[in-house]
């Protein structure tokens, strides 16, 4: 845990490096998308609520449709959920 910390503290440390490793991150989670789903089943860049200019990197289009008719997506986000880490390093 103590390393893991190390490890997240130093990418924090480096703006570049945090950047880098977002992409790495997004490349990664995109080739492992591409190697699970057909192009049908996922989409890139995805307002996953109709209407809204929220978007997350990726989305997995699960059956059936919304109540109005839209897609009913599954987000997917390539980002570290930095604040739920600080919470588990501060609870531990």
């Amino acid at each position: 845990m103590q390393g893991l910390a190390r490890d997240v503290g130093a990418l924090n440390a480096w703006p570049h490096q945090r950047e880098d490793a977002r992409r790495l991150r997004e490349v990664q989670l995109a080739a492992l998308l591409e190697q699970v789903f057909t192009p049908e089943q996922y989409a890139l860049n995805v307002a996953t609520v109709p209407g809204s200019s929220e978007r997350v990197e990726f989305a997995i289009r699960l059956p059936g449709q919304r109540h109005d008719g839209a897609p009913l997506w599954l987000p997917i986000d390539a980002k570290f959920p930095r604040e739920d880490y600080e919470r588990l390093l501060d609870a531990h």
